[in-house]
């Protein structure tokens, strides 16, 4: 069996952008709800920093991560969200250990 794999992304975007990247992660949400092997798809945002915005993502495992990226709708929102990203988006991939919903 292999085992869930979590991801970690912060992204920054450019000044008010915000609201329209906001909306362009609720479509992406409703993609991702209907991947059988994304278990969380989550936006967080930084309440000290509206120019920041966090994906908390969980996956049953790398097969799973492989079919969300290599999605049509995920390559076409990755380009369509380039135009709101304002610096380097960071990605930490994590072998989740524990915890409620893991």
């Amino acid at each position: 069996m292999m085992s869930k794999l979590a991801v970690w992304v912060k992204i920054p975007l450019k000044p008010g952008t915000r609201d329209t990247a906001i909306e362009a992660l609720k479509e992406a949400l409703g993609h991702a709800m209907g991947e059988d092997g994304t278990l969380q798809y989550n936006a967080l945002e930084d309440p000290n920093d509206p120019d920041v915005v966090y994906m908390w993502e969980l996956y049953t495992g790398q097969d799973a991560l492989a079919a969300h990226g290599g999605s049509d709708w995920f390559k076409s929102f990755s380009k369509g969200m380039a135009e709101y990203v304002g610096g380097k988006v960071e990605f930490s991939f994590l072998n989740p250990l524990l915890g409620k919903g893991l």
